[in-house]
């Protein structure tokens, strides 16, 4: 569900390497191939396939901005809609997996086990909170075993701003300007697809985290990143959100995940710093 987020991108390419039939929703008119038409808004034209096992909940308003200028709508969407749709294909038997968000938690004393109160600070954050239990309130005790949840910190690609910015900047021999006050636990889009898949595919049931090992602000990993590539680390000029006037909506010193409880059923580990700078280090070429 949301077969047009960058994660499902991912999942897909997974799913064909593995051989895994797959439906993946959008609500676009030109789709491709292993896809069908659904629009949140119309949930009740929604057909479920007889053939279908498993749904990955992706989609819904995600955009933070979205959510603070129009929260009517994204509460329609996410925590109307979605329910709405997971009891659809709940009395049809499929085990639902929804992707939620480490933003759940407001936290700068330690990372949030799996069963943690939530406590989230800003609109988007809400929303998956408030999503998180109502798939719960939807289903009678007989089914809520199938339903689990899967938090994840911030995905990063090559392309993720302001990622991509920086590496272009930095080969061109130009200052850049990272966040000091913000803060993130990365993982890559393809370590989270990875994880996702295995949590579905082995069966495993219940409330999941998948995060970085630990947290850097942005200028920390800027550093670090410019280093690892080979660039000029003086380049990098720390700024704080203030100095640009920029509000910053979410910027909790912690915001990784504790895994102790999912790497104990799973066997999956917090994503170490290394991983992510790797992965950059062998892809950065692309940047031209």
């Amino acid at each position: 569900i949301g077969g047009d987020a960058k994660l499902s991108e991912y999942l897909i390419s997974i799913f064909k390497l593995n051989n895994i039939k797959y439906l993946a929703t959008s609500r676009r008119d030109n789709f491709k191939n292993d896809f069908v038409f659904l629009d949140f808004n119309q949930i009740d034209k929604f057909e479920v396939n007889p053939k279908i096992k498993k749904a990955i909940i992706v989609g819904g308003v995600t955009d933070y901005t979205l959510c603070e200028k129009n929260y009517e709508y994204a509460e329609f969407i996410n925590c109307n809609q979605i329910p709405l749709l997971t009891k659809k294909l709940i009395v049809n038997d499929i085990d639902i997996y929804f992707i939620s968000t480490n933003t759940v938690f407001t936290n700068d004393k330690f990372m949030p086990n799996e069963y943690d109160l939530h406590n989230p600070s800003f609109n988007y954050a809400k929303l998956k909170s408030k999503t998180e239990k109502k798939l719960y309130e939807i289903s009678s005790n007989k089914l809520r075993g199938n339903i689990s949840i899967i938090r994840l910190t911030k995905n990063v690609n090559l392309y993720t701003e302001p990622f991509y910015s920086w590496i272009k900047d930095l080969k061109l021999n130009k200052k850049i300007y990272p966040f000091k006050d913000l803060y993130f636990a990365p993982i890559l889009f393809s370590n989270s697809a990875n994880a996702i898949y295995q949590i579905v595919t082995k069966n495993y049931k219940g409330t999941f985290h998948y995060s970085g090992q630990k947290d850097f602000s942005y200028d920390q990993f800027a550093y670090l990143l410019a280093k690892s590539l080979g660039l000029n680390s003086n380049l990098v000029s720390p700024i704080s959100s203030t100095d640009k006037n920029v509000k910053l909506v979410y910027n909790d010193k912690i915001t990784g995940l504790n895994m102790k409880m999912t790497s104990k059923i799973t066997g999956l580990q917090p994503i170490n710093i290394n991983t992510i700078l790797n992965y950059f280090k062998q892809n950065y070429e692309k940047i031209i």
